[in-house]
């Protein structure tokens, strides 16, 4: 009898705390939804390694019509401010001169940066839509009393194509992701997402040279339904041809 009763209690917790788990996923996905929902907002991207802040990082806009501005740093410290709209785009370089992007971006422009960003444009996801598909991934997502995030993780198939997107594209040549790990945590503020961050694990073999991979990546929302994008003439005469 007493076998009986330990195992049904057993069958409760568990129901209880999938229920549990299931209703801190329903409330991280309402929050991306409304920020996907609002009229505009604003972000900022931050990385940083085992050995500190990582150069780079960038910032962005958007708004509900589908125009995005992103301001992405590089290792050299310049910034490139891009817009695109609807597949079209349009960036500027680093002599302030203004290029479209599509079939002819990156003429004149040195490594490649223009089939860089065209691709980009071409797939890009805002981040109301990157932590939507996040949260969707996300296992065992709870609600973290240290901090008063959402926390969880990914699975070892979804942590090295996440880290394959943000880690090795772009790296040149043939190169393997082992033992992948990513943990995903949410904020939210007044319901509407208001930060997420990624930790990716792992390493990269390349030739026969492993590296190890720690990288955590923050993105910040701010001045949700303030927002506004000032789009200069020549971006926009790019974007309209290209």
């Amino acid at each position: 009898m007493l076998n009986k009763i330990f195992a049904c209690a057993l069958v409760v917790t568990s129901v209880a705390v999938a229920s549990a788990g299931a209703d801190v996923k329903e409330d991280v996905l309402a929050a991306t939804k409304k920020l996907a929902g609002s009229e505009n907002y604003s972000w900022t991207t931050s990385s940083e390694n085992a050995q500190g802040v990582m150069p780079g990082g960038g910032e962005g806009k958007t708004q509900r019509d589908g125009l995005t501005m992103l301001k992405l740093g590089a290792r050299t410290g310049t910034m490139t401010t891009i817009f695109f709209k609807d597949g079209k785009g349009a960036y500027q370089s680093a002599d302030g001169t203004w290029h479209a992007t599509g079939a002819d971006a990156g003429a004149g422009v040195e490594s490649g940066d223009g089939r860089m960003i065209t691709s980009m444009v071409a797939s890009y996801q805002p981040p109301a839509t990157q932590a939507q598909n996040l949260a969707q991934q996300a296992q065992d997502l709870h609600k973290s009393e240290d901090d008063g995030s959402f926390a969880g993780t990914l699975s070892a198939d979804d942590a090295k194509a996440l880290v394959e997107r943000r880690v090795v594209r772009g790296a040149g040549g043939p190169v393997e992701v082992q033992d992948a790990k990513a943990a995903v945590k949410f904020w939210a503020k007044d319901g509407v997402l208001s930060k997420f961050q990624i930790h990716m694990e792992g390493k990269l073999n390349a030739n026969g040279q492993e590296r190890p991979i720690d990288r955590t990546t923050t993105v910040e929302i701010k001045d949700v339904g303030t927002t506004s994008i000032d789009l200069p003439e020549e971006a926009k005469a790019k974007m309209a041809g290209s």
